[in-house]
């Protein structure tokens, strides 16, 4: 009497299909993030592409740069101080929010080009985030004036009452694509944030050691030892330079580089505060830096 043999998976035919599918999983789900990743770096750089374009226009404009931070601009004595994110809101497609500011508040809502998209999911205690920083140039000096030089940096800081005439985008002496117009930080807090100018702008010191490296700490509260560039991009960040064109740099890059694109005129970089004949300072400024210094 022949036996009938029953269709079904052996043991090792499952474990064999198991296996298979694992291996496909641990090959498509690394594809996936990966994709994901690389659309949020896209909405990321195209964000910096329109705030470049609006922070373009405000100059035209007004004929300076937006400074990093001031107090109302249509009252000069009136505390809190902003930042210079309302500034440009005329330029970026936010005019009601402009017209809040302009009768004298500074209101509280999410702006969607000053969000990295690969930035952590914000709370509800977060009204208006931000994820980008402009170019502030070196910390500002409490005893000197002036505050800060022109040539350290690109945006001045107004709160300060920094003595010096305000860039703009045609008095860039170390050439625009190899000056820093702003950055991503993912150490700030919100846009209304301007008591300090740490808390709108990426610096510059003059030793690597003075600032926390570029992609580290990126949990900790914003102060001037995280006033640097930094992204949860995998080892780059996103920035824009002065002639409007945005890349990604890579959290290597060296700080030497990284200080000279910040300033717009090495040459006359020096100590907030030191006379106007002073040589460079750090004396690294005084050397040229080109596009094929920045990794």
């Amino acid at each position: 009497m022949s036996r009938q043999r029953t269709s079904g998976f052996t043991l090792v035919e499952m474990l064999v299909v198991i296996a298979i599918i694992g291996i496909l999983a641990a090959l498509l789900i690394p594809a996936v993030q990966a994709a994901r990743e690389s659309a949020r770096g896209a909405e990321c750089t195209n964000n910096q592409r329109q705030i470049g374009l609006a922070i373009t226009q405000f100059t035209a404009a007004k004929r300076h740069v937006p400074p990093t931070r001031t107090n109302h601009p249509y009252d000069d004595t009136s505390p809190p101080p902003i930042s210079w994110v309302p500034m440009i809101f005329p330029y970026s497609g936010n005019p009601d929010l402009w017209k809040v500011v302009r009768d004298g508040n500074v209101p509280a809502e999410r702006v969607s080009i000053f969000m990295c998209p690969s930035d952590p999911p914000y709370d509800d205690s977060e009204a208006a985030p931000n994820s980008y920083a402009g170019n502030g140039g070196r910390e500002n000096s409490t005893s000197a004036d002036p505050n800060d030089w022109t040539a350290n940096g690109l945006c001045d800081d107004r709160v300060a009452r920094a003595t010096r005439k305000p860039n703009d985008l045609g008095s860039i002496e170390d050439g625009v694509a190899t000056t820093l117009m702003l950055s991503e930080n993912v150490n700030l807090g919100q846009w209304t944030d301007a008591a300090q100018e740490f808390q709108s702008a990426i610096l510059w010191a003059k030793a690597q050691a003075q600032q926390a490296g570029f992609n580290k700490d990126v949990d900790v509260p914003i102060d001037f030892e995280h006033a640097r560039p930094s992204s949860r991009h995998p080892s780059i960040f996103i920035a824009t330079f002065c002639d409007g064109h945005v890349r990604t740099v890579s959290e290597e890059i060296n700080y030497e580089v990284y200080c000279k694109l910040m300033s717009s005129d090495g040459r006359r970089a020096r100590d907030p505060g030191a006379p106007v004949t002073a040589a460079p300072d750090p004396a690294f400024q005084g050397q040229p830096v080109s596009e094929a210094d920045i990794p």
